[in-house]
């Protein structure tokens, strides 16, 4: 007897965005499911993030449809969304620099679902995700004097603090070390195994090749390779894609 596949947690049909009559994304067909890890690579300018701007709902497709855990979601606004149980992340973080670390946590705790929990629950429950991140040692600190390394991580604690189903992470690991990447990578596999689908964009393949359980390529705004992510950063395309050469 066959195997049955996992259940489907987002899927995109024949998805495209255009900006004044210019295609940024083109018939994307995509499909997470539960229990996975998706990594989206591809040079500047692929589409990338306007994808994850699609799915979170900062923009609406022009065509095609998207699905989150069964419902329609393609002209849902980014906090239904959030509430439904989808987070990201954004390349450049965005924290609120006067506030502190565990401030900009409780900002997720309280507004990222209906139920919210109370104050003295929710001040305990930020300090966990601070430590599960860790940057329970900057508790305190105000967001803007945070390194670039630890104001991603934040990023990723106040995501987490909407308790999400799906967490999209937007080149988390730009710019970090090595030995920084490889804090984030351990990360990522912690949050997968405390039950957390995730997709992530990596423009260096620098996390995704150690997290990832699939790679998604693509060019132009176009899918040009999907499946093992060996297998997909092996194929002529996607090299030609990052050299520049791909016709």
């Amino acid at each position: 007897m066959l195997e049955q596949a996992p259940p489907v947690c987002l899927e995109l049909h024949r998805v495209s965005m255009s900006f004044g009559g210019q295609p940024v994304l083109k018939d994307i067909n995509l499909v997470v499911r539960e229990g996975e890890i998706v990594g989206l690579i591809g040079p500047n300018g692929a589409g990338k993030t306007m994808l994850f701007n699609l799915i979170a709902g900062v923009y609406h497709a022009s065509q095609g449809s998207i699905r989150y855990r069964g419902q329609e979601t393609t002209r849902w606004p980014p906090h239904r969304l959030c509430h439904a149980g989808l987070a990201r992340t954004f390349q450049v973080p965005r924290p609120f620099p006067e506030m502190t670390a565990l401030e900009n946590v409780l900002l997720g705790l309280m507004f990222g679902k209906i139920d919210g929990p109370a104050a003295d629950a929710a001040k305990e429950q930020a300090g966990e995700l601070l430590a599960l991140v860790g940057l329970d040692h900057k508790t305190d600190t105000p967001a803007g004097k945070l390194t670039l390394s630890e104001q991603r991580r934040l990023e990723v604690a106040r995501a987490l603090a909407t308790r999400p189903h799906l967490l999209l992470l937007d080149e988390i690991a730009a710019g970090l070390s090595p030995q920084a990447v490889g804090q984030v990578a351990r990360l990522v596999k912690k949050l997968h195994r405390q039950g957390i689908n995730l997709m992530i964009i990596d423009h260096f393949l620098n996390l995704t090749l150690k997290v990832c359980h699939r790679l998604v390529a693509l060019d132009e705004g176009e899918i040009i390779m999907a499946g093992e992510p060996g297998q997909v950063i092996r194929h002529p395309e996607v090299v030609a894609a990052y050299l520049g050469t791909r016709e």
